[in-house]
């Protein structure tokens, strides 16, 4: 009696499952781009808006500029120590 050997498994491995979930496809990786691509395209563009249109500098004696110099002074005309 001759006994043959085990027939070796298939080579044939399917790319994608058969069936109704087949062609489903998961949208939260999708959707975790989506928003990680939108925030940084926001982020450059307020950059890009602030590199474009920056603040004036702050004059720390804007008042003394102006003739408007502060002296403290107390309520009841004391100058303060």
């Amino acid at each position: 009696m001759q006994v043959e050997p085990n027939p070796s498994p298939s080579r044939e491995t399917p790319s994608m499952p058969s069936g109704p979930t087949a062609s489903r496809r998961e949208p939260w990786p999708w959707i975790i781009a989506t928003c990680v691509i939108l925030m940084m395209m926001i982020s450059l563009t307020f950059a890009w808006i602030a590199n474009r249109y920056p603040d004036p500098v702050i004059v720390d004696e804007r008042y003394e500029l102006d003739g408007k110099s502060f002296s403290p002074r107390r309520v009841d005309g004391e100058p303060l120590p």
